[in-house]
């Protein structure tokens, strides 16, 4: 799981690359949804139409996979449509 990036001096920083939802998104420090965004990332139901939506949270994504390195997995930021 990335959790950070290498600087160009070489050193590795903390970071959290899961796309915010006012629907939720996966914290990785504390293994919880997150539920108080104050937007949405464009980039939830944006992916490959023709990716398989098996391991995004059933009942909580919508018709396509997000993009991003958690489309299509578990810890993939809930969707705001309904």
């Amino acid at each position: 799981m990335a959790l950070g990036r290498w600087t160009n001096s070489n050193q590795y920083v903390l970071g959290d690359y899961h796309l915010k939802s006012r629907a939720g998104h996966w914290n990785p420090w504390t293994c919880a949804w997150v539920l108080d965004d104050d937007i949405s990332s464009p980039c939830i139901d944006a992916g490959d139409p023709n990716s398989p939506l098996d391991y995004e949270a059933l009942g909580q994504c919508g018709d396509v996979v997000n993009m991003g390195a958690y489309g299509g997995t578990p810890e993939a930021s809930r969707t705001t449509k309904e």
